[in-house]
C-alpha cells in the first residue's frame, strides 16, 4: 500500500515558480567570449531541446536514466545564470521498486556550459536537495527569485510516523558555482493520528511577507496562531526570536 504523505503547503502562487552538497566535479569555467557564440545557438533551441542535450551531457544518454536499487533520474527544468546554465534533475524510485521508508528521493543539480551545439558539464551535486521517504522527490518544488539576486530552489518535502505528519521546506540558492542550502523550515505539524489523549491538533504555515535577500515571516494557524521571522546573516537564513513550532 502507498504510503500517506503528510499535507503541505503550497507556496507556489506566492513565489510563482529550498542541503547544499560537495561536488562531485567542478572545472573553471571558460571566458564569456569563448562561449558567446555557442551559448546564442544552444539558447535558440527550443526549451525542451535545451533541457534534452544539457541532459545527455551530463548523463551521456536521454531520460530517464536507471540507477542502483530502483530509482530512476529524469530532467526537471533548465535555468540560465548569465552565459552558464543550471540543469535540475529529479530522482525517484521507479513505481513498484518498493523502496524502503528511509529512501529518499531527491533533486540533482549540474552546471554546464555552451559547447558547441550542446554542452559541457562544470560541475556535478547529484543528491542537493532532499526529498520524501519511500523513494519519492520533493512534494513541491520551483525556481523563485523571491529571495535573493541569486535564484533560489523553493522545495517541500515531509514525514510521517506514529501518527504525526510534518513538513518542512528547503531555500537552496543556485550560487555561480555550486548550490547551497540556506534555509530550512518547519511549515505543517499534525498529531491528529497518534490517538493520545493530549493531541494538539494541526499547525499550518504560510508566506506573510518576504523581504528580498533580507528575510521572509511565516504566519502559522491551527491549535495556537503566531509570526516567525528568519533573518539573513551570512549565508543563511536565522530564526528571530523563540521557536514556537511544533516538531515531529
Amino acid at each position: 500500500m502507498s504510503p500517506r504523505l503528510p499535507r503541505v503547503i503550497c507556496f507556489a502562487a506566492l513565489l510563482l515558480g529550498a542541503c547544499g552538497a560537495a561536488p562531485v566535479t567542478n572545472e573553471s569555467a571558460p571566458t564569456p567570449t569563448a562561449t558567446a557564440a555557442a551559448s546564442d545557438a544552444v539558447r535558440a533551441l527550443p526549451e525542451a531541446e535545451q533541457r534534452a542535450r544539457a541532459f545527455k551531457a551530463v548523463f551521456g544518454k536521454a531520460e530517464p536514466v536507471a540507477g542502483v536499487d530502483g530509482f530512476s533520474t529524469k530532467a526537471g527544468k533548465l535555468v540560465w545564470q548569465g552565459d552558464r546554465a543550471v540543469l535540475i534533475t529529479v530522482t525517484e524510485a521507479d513505481e513498484g521498486a518498493g523502496a524502503c521508508h528511509a529512501c529518499t528521493g531527491s533533486l540533482g543539480i549540474y552546471y554546464l556550459v555552451p559547447d558547441g551545439d550542446g554542452f559541457r558539464v562544470t560541475g556535478k551535486f547529484p543528491e542537493a536537495v532532499v526529498g520524501n521517504g519511500f523513494g519519492v522527490g520533493p512534494t513541491e518544488w520551483s525556481v523563485s527569485d523571491k529571495f535573493g539576486p541569486v535564484p533560489v530552489i523553493y522545495s517541500e518535502a515531509g514525514w510521517m510516523g506514529q501518527g504525526y505528519s510534518c513538513s518542512t521546506f528547503w531555500l537552496t540558492e543556485l550560487r555561480p558555482d555550486k548550490p547551497v542550502l540556506v534555509a530550512k523550515v518547519p511549515t505543517f505539524y499534525d498529531d491528529g493520528d497518534t490517538g493520545n489523549e493530549d493531541a494538539k491538533g494541526t499547525l499550518e504555515g504560510k508566506f506573510a511577507s518576504i523581504a528580498r535577500g533580507k528575510s521572509f515571516t511565516l504566519n502559522l494557524t491551527g491549535f495556537k496562531r503566531f509570526s516567525q521571522t528568519w533573518v539573513r546573516k551570512g549565508d543563511s537564513y536565522v530564526l528571530s526570536g523563540e521557536d514556537q513550532m511544533e516538531k515531529c
